[in-house]
């Protein structure tokens, strides 16, 4: 699950890139007032947000690193997709490469 985990991080860095906004930066409704954000925002981050929002219904059946090698549905995939967002936000930004990810 690690490598799902880690190309939906990717998509995170390609919308810091395709928004013009810098990562770390502070977001708020205003993304949704510049198209650039907001198919930035629909492209690259929404789909994250959707994964994340069904392991939180059901978080005891589910877990970031999945069940066995096979299991990769939308549920594992949101949790390990919070987890390694979690640790790159908890990164000083002295640690953090130039994209953006600690990762």
């Amino acid at each position: 699950m690690l490598d799902e985990g880690l190309a939906h991080i990717a998509e995170d860095i390609n919308f810091w890139r395709a928004s013009g906004r810098t990562p770390r930066s502070k977001l708020d409704a205003t993304i949704f007032s510049d198209p650039k954000g907001v198919t930035a925002y629909t492209t690259f981050v929404n789909n994250n947000l959707l994964r994340y929002r069904t392991y939180l219904q059901r978080p005891e059946i589910q877990s970031p690193i999945g069940f066995d090698a096979f299991d990769s549905d939308l549920q594992t995939r949101g949790a390990i997709w919070s987890f390694l967002r979690y640790t790159a936000d908890h990164q000083t930004a002295a640690r953090t490469t130039a994209s953006g990810s600690a990762l």
